[in-house]
């Protein structure tokens, strides 16, 4: 397997960049300087990695998909760590606790609204110490229907952001909010935290928490997610990846069948692929997240779907849970797990399920970990390849597996 240092290397040399150490640590921080001119050359690098893998595995899926990324604002997502830089309060990425760089003042790779707050926040911080001192983290969290836009500061103990007599409010709504809603529409959110501790100020005065509701993704569908929760940071290769999957299903006549979802989230794919079966059980361990996805299934009029919150390495349990489940043995399941992957476990039931086809979402390794173990039920017929992380070592990768056909012996 090509490690991390090989890989990044390969992307340094392919964009013309020097491979040292400090570019290596830009570039797995998302913050490595970035072209239009050298997006197709980081991209053909990586299809090329990932398609050497599959062919020293003599597995090649029969077909191969690419879904590319815009090159520069497509990240609605970004978290930065906050210090001194050269010239006053800046921005730092850290992929090792010991190697940080204060030194950006905007992301190429942000939105427009997101490149606007930086700004104002940088500036804010140079010139109000009740909003610089303790600040140690800045995640901005934007949507790509532009609806709701979230700031969120993290402070360290002790710290009096939070004490009674703190002019923090104040401060944050004439230094940040004022400024943001003269340059951002829709409702802005700044939020403190600090342990369990929050505050928030906003321009919708009614709005006590850090949620968005995002509009611009699967047909006008509205999802709610929450800063701090996992959501996918490049929402043009999100839409992309449902539409491939939409198409895909298609193609392979799925449709009106049962479909089992694992780590389901706050429902990305649930809302986006519902319509297209006649029943979905989607498990999610994080009870905050199935919070959510109840919520997303209800404002979308869904009733085909099942939310169970639960560890799927209990996937055995959960379908005796649900007797119409395990009686029409789901045809398709969809797994969208952590960068490591599916439990051996786990992998080994889905392995003897008799689903028809498999659908496997990997953000990392785990796709090639899991391999060796399904690939003796099923065959990896179609893959896509999606930039979801440009300019960076990551590429997300969504296999379609068939069920193979036993022969008898």
């Amino acid at each position: 397997m090509v490690c991390e240092c090989d890989i990044c290397k390969r992307i340094l040399d392919g964009i013309g960049q020097a491979c040292d150490r400090d570019s290596v640590q830009r570039l797995k921080g998302f913050s490595i300087p970035v072209t239009e001119q050298a997006y197709q050359k980081q991209l053909d690098t990586k299809v090329e990695i990932e398609k050497e893998y599959w062919l020293k595995e003599k597995q090649a899926p029969c077909r191969v998909d690419i879904i590319d990324s815009m090159p520069l604002k497509h990240r609605v997502r970004i978290k930065f760590l906050f210090g001194q830089g050269e010239d006053g309060p800046a921005f730092g990425v850290c992929e090792s606790p010991k190697y940080i760089l204060y030194n950006l003042y905007r992301s190429d790779i942000a939105t427009d609204r997101i490149n606007h707050a930086m700004a104002v926040v940088l500036r804010a911080t140079r010139e109000n110490e009740t909003l610089r001192q303790g600040l140690h983290l800045v995640n901005f969290v934007d949507t790509y229907g532009q609806d709701d836009f979230v700031i969120a500061l993290y402070y360290t103990p002790p710290n009096q952001v939070f004490s009674p007599d703190s002019t923090w409010k104040a401060s944050t709504r004439s230094e940040i909010l004022a400024p943001l809603a003269e340059r951002i529409s829709g409702r802005i959110k700044v939020v403190a935290k600090m342990k369990k501790n929050k505050c928030v100020v906003g321009t919708d005065q009614g709005e006590q928490d850090e949620y968005l509701r995002e509009t611009g993704l699967f047909g006008g569908k509205t999802l709610i997610q929450t800063e701090g929760s996992f959501s996918n940071p490049n929402p043009g290769v999100t839409q992309a990846v449902n539409e491939w999957l939409e198409r895909t299903l298609k193609a392979h006549e799925i449709t009106n069948a049962h479909l089992l979802e694992l780590c389901s989230g706050c429902g990305n794919h649930t809302v986006g692929l519902a319509a297209f079966f006649q029943r979905v059980i989607s498990v999610e361990i994080d009870h905050n997240l199935v919070k959510r996805a109840a919520v997303n299934i209800e404002l979308n009029n869904i009733e085909n779907v099942t939310l169970v919150n639960d560890d799927m390495k209990n996937i055995n349990r959960i379908l005796k849970r649900y007797p119409a489940a395990a009686k029409n043995a789901p045809t398709v399941v969809l797994v969208d797990p952590p960068r490591c992957g599916l439990d051996t476990k786990t992998a080994s039931f889905i392995r003897d399920m008799s689903c028809d086809f498999l659908i496997y979402v990997a953000c990392g390794d785990g796709l090639r970990e899991n391999f060796s173990t399904l690939n003796s039920t099923y065959e990896l017929v179609h893959l896509c390849i999606a930039d979801h992380f440009p300019f960076t070592h990551f590429l997300e990768k969504i296999a379609l597996f068939k069920r193979r056909i036993q022969t008898a012996t």
